[in-house]
């Protein structure tokens, strides 16, 4: 799938370019999942709000949303540098971000060869994953969280409040990466709403191990059934019998909710159906609200 690929092609850029220079470095290796510009435009505004020199790989943000030219350019500017990933084996720490641990790892892979230390963290969405994110970034810089994040964190505790009574109990289907539908599936279990289907074209058992991973710290029930390795025709049978509220997932999942007259919550990618997509920002305190 469009997932394995991604993770793959990440991983191979590390075992090609990576070495371990002389000097140590006190930069962080931050191994970003498939998310839209604005999402990894923040990733880098909160590293450096704490401090941290961040070598972000894939780093699209620019190149993928960046600014009108007055002149046309070959290759767009931007982007992780080159000298950056040669470094990589000499950074003192690496955050990846996936749901369940995998061969593909790129974080893996630089503590196997190069003795880095990596920590696995799930898709920071809602707040118990973001808290996760950001007590990992407390510890990296000796840091506590910044004053505008902290604020950033009771306005979307705020918006919980306000929200339940509108969204409490209300069924979604869920479909997209399996580390994406996992982390969303979280934060629907925060604001009270379940997620009754869950499905991935991924067929390598992701998403069941990370909702079961998932499931581990919500009640029973939570989390409903769960589809790997299909497509959208299946989703939408399945979704026709259990007479969801909500369907959520990218502009993909369109003409299904169009055909069974239930309201599409458009996240992840492809967003091509609206104007802005590229900059909608799912992550952390911000992204939930």
């Amino acid at each position: 799938t469009q997932a394995d690929g991604y993770r793959a092609a990440v991983r191979a850029v590390v075992d090609a370019l990576a070495t371990k220079l002389a000097t140590a470095s006190q930069k962080v290796a931050v191994f970003a999942p498939p998310l839209s510009p604005a999402d990894l435009r923040f990733l880098k505004e909160t590293h450096a709000a704490y401090g941290i020199d961040a070598v972000l790989l894939p780093d699209y943000s620019d190149t993928l949303d960046g600014v009108s030219w007055d002149e046309y350019l070959p290759l767009s500017p931007g982007g992780t540098r080159v000298e950056d990933l040669r470094g990589l084996g000499t950074v003192r720490a690496a955050i990846d971000f996936a749901a369940v641990d995998s061969p593909q790892s790129a974080g893996k892979l630089l503590s196997e060869r190069f003795g880095v230390k990596s920590t696995r963290l799930a898709w920071p969405i809602g707040i118990r994953a973001s808290d996760a994110w950001l007590d990992r970034l407390s510890a990296l810089s000796g840091r506590p969280m910044p004053e505008q994040i902290k604020a950033c964190r009771g306005r979307l505790v705020d918006a919980y409040i306000d929200a339940h009574t509108h969204l409490f109990g209300a069924k979604a289907v869920v479909f997209g990466e399996a580390d994406f539908v996992a982390a969303l599936s979280g934060f629907l279990n925060e604001i009270g709403v379940q997620p009754i289907l869950c499905a991935s074209g991924e067929t390598n058992n992701r998403l069941s191990v990370a909702l079961e991973e998932l499931g581990r710290s919500l009640p029973d029930e939570a989390i409903g059934e769960v589809m790997e390795g299909v497509d959208f025709a299946s989703i939408e049978n399945e979704a026709i019998r259990l007479k969801p509220d909500l369907i959520i997932g990218s502009s993909k999942g369109y003409p299904m909710a169009r055909r069974m007259n239930v309201p599409l919550i458009r996240v992840g990618f492809p967003m091509h159906d609206r104007l802005g997509g590229p900059r909608l920002q799912h992550l952390v305190y911000q992204g939930a609200t």
